[in-house]
């Protein structure tokens, strides 16, 4: 009877959690048009403000059309090197490439990782 609870406490350990962004298959139909440059990455403790939970999250040193910015999502495998992305969600200001536009970038295994401009670095 005690193996059960050990077999349970196994798969759920196996199992993949995530509470925030997930990467995910990229859809046949969509146009990935923006390049995206990836010349850094970091991995960083975030918090949250109303909650005690912090979480690791991926940071990227991006370029995106020339514009160099800082984007930040879920832990995904990638490295530096040149990707396609398209903009998801724009914010409710005029540019491009301003704080909190939501971007998808598709991955070299056909995947996507959902991020969003954090920060400009200049």
């Amino acid at each position: 009877m005690k193996k059960f609870p050990a077999a349970l406490l196994f798969l759920f350990c196996l199992t993949p959690i995530s509470f925030g962004q997930t990467n995910s298959s990229a859809h046949a139909d969509a146009d990935y048009p923006i390049k995206v440059h990836v010349s850094g990455i970091h991995i960083r403790s975030h918090c949250g403000s109303f909650t005690n939970y912090c979480e690791d999250t991926l940071y990227a040193d991006a370029t995106l059309n020339g514009a160099k910015v800082d984007l930040m999502g879920d832990i995904v495998t990638i490295a530096p090197g040149d990707y396609m992305g398209r903009l998801v969600k724009k914010s409710p200001a005029s540019s491009l490439h301003e704080v909190g536009q939501k971007y998808e970038i598709l991955l070299f295994d056909q995947t996507t990782w959902r991020c969003t401009v954090e920060g400009f670095s200049e």
